[in-house]
C-alpha cells in the first residue's frame, strides 16, 4: 500500500512540475544561507523583510541564467575602455560581455517555471511599461519580464516618478540584495503597510528588466 502510494506521489509531482524547470532553490542553497546569516540583526520584522529581499533576489537572478548554476561566474574579459560620458549606462551590446549576452523572450522563457507568455503579473493599478518596452510574460512567481532596448536608467527613473506619484515608495539601487553587483541593479517599491516590498530588477547590460508582482501581505 505504501508502495503504491509513493508511485502516485512521484507520478503527481512530475506532472505539477515541468521537466525544464530549474531547480533554483536547491541551486542557490549557499546564497540563501548566506540570506538568513546577513539578515540577522534587528526586529522579527526587519529580519523577515531582509531575508524575503534577499532570497527573492537570488532566485529571480537565478532564473535568468541558463546553465545549471545559481549565478553565472565572471569572466576574466576587460570591460569596455569606452565608458559612457553622460552618467547614464549605454544600451546593451550583442554579446553582453561578463554580465551574459542580450536576453530575448526565449531565452527568458527557457529556465522559468509556470511561463505565460504575453502576460503580465503586475496589479491593475500598476504603471503601465515604459514606451519602448516589450512585454514578453510573466512566471508563478509573479516575476513579469520585458525587453528594452534603451539605457535602462530611463526604466528606473520613469518608475519612481510612475511610483511615487501614486503613494508608492522607491528606492535604490540596493548593491546588498544584487546578485551580480557588476552587472544588475535591484530597486524596491513598497506600499503603505506592506512588510516585504517588491522589486523592480534591471539587467543593465542583458536588455531587459523584471518587476516582481504586489500580494498583500
Amino acid at each position: 500500500m505504501n508502495r503504491i502510494v509513493t508511485i502516485v506521489l512521484l507520478a503527481s509531482l512530475c506532472l505539477v512540475a515541468p521537466a525544464h524547470a530549474k531547480p533554483c532553490r536547491a541551486l542557490c542553497a549557499e546564497q540563501i544561507g548566506t540570506c538568513r546569516s546577513q539578515c540577522s540583526e534587528g526586529a522579527r520584522r526587519e529580519r523577515r523583510r531582509c531575508r524575503a529581499t534577499c532570497i527573492k533576489s537570488v532566485l529571480a537572478t537565478c532564473r535568468q541564467v541558463a546553465d545549471p548554476v545559481c549565478v553565472a561566474p565572471t569572466s576574466n574579459q576587460p570591460a569596455d575602455p569606452s565608458p559612457p560620458t553622460d552618467g547614464e549606462d549605454p544600451p546593451p551590446t550583442g554579446n553582453g560581455g561578463m554580465c551574459g549576452p542580450v536576453s530575448t523572450c526565449e531565452s527568458l522563457a527557457e529556465y522559468a517555471i509556470g511561463w505565460q507568455p504575453g502576460v503580465s503579473a503586475t496589479p491593475p493599478d500598476f504603471p503601465q511599461p515604459p514606451p519602448g518596452a516589450v512585454l514578453c510574460g510573466a512566471d508563478n512567481a509573479n516575476i513579469t519580464a520585458y525587453l528594452y532596448s534603451g539605457p535602462m536608467s530611463e526604466v528606473v527613473a520613469y518608475y519612481r516618478q510612475q511610483l511615487e506619484a501614486r503613494d508608492i515608495s522607491f528606492s535604490g539601487p540596493h548593491p546588498e540584495y544584487a546578485m551580480r553587483a557588476e552587472c544588475d541593479e535591484l530597486y524596491l517599491y513598497q506600499r503603505p503597510g506592506q512588510i516585504v516590498p517588491d522589486q523592480l530588477y534591471v539587467f543593465v547590460h542583458n536588455g531587459h528588466f523584471t518587476i516582481t508582482g504586489y500580494t498583500p501581505q
